[in-house]
């Protein structure tokens, strides 16, 4: 289920926060930006994966590290286009 998924990547999101990872001796910071999404029977993988791929883009437009969630009406085509950036529907 969506709400279960949005948990878990909530929750390693904020474990990642939490660290500091090093690289060339500098102490790094690492924020990440989520879309989740499920699928319907019958959905094709590169239709669900588009989904997400719009709602990750949702997530970097409302700022650093967010998570987004599908809703219900994102099984919608027209709705999945609108959330999709134009690059990426192009």
């Amino acid at each position: 289920d969506i709400d279960q998924a949005v948990t878990v990547i909530t929750r390693l999101q904020r474990e990642l926060t939490k660290r500091y990872f090093l690289h060339d001796n500098r102490g790094l910071l690492i924020t990440f930006s989520a879309g989740v999404t499920g699928c319907t029977p019958g959905e094709t993988q590169p239709a669900v994966t588009a989904r997400a791929d719009g709602l990750l883009y949702q997530a970097k437009r409302a700022g650093k590290n967010r998570v987004i969630a599908a809703s219900p009406d994102l099984t919608d085509a027209a709705a999945l286009a609108a959330a999709m950036p134009a690059a990426a529907a192009a």
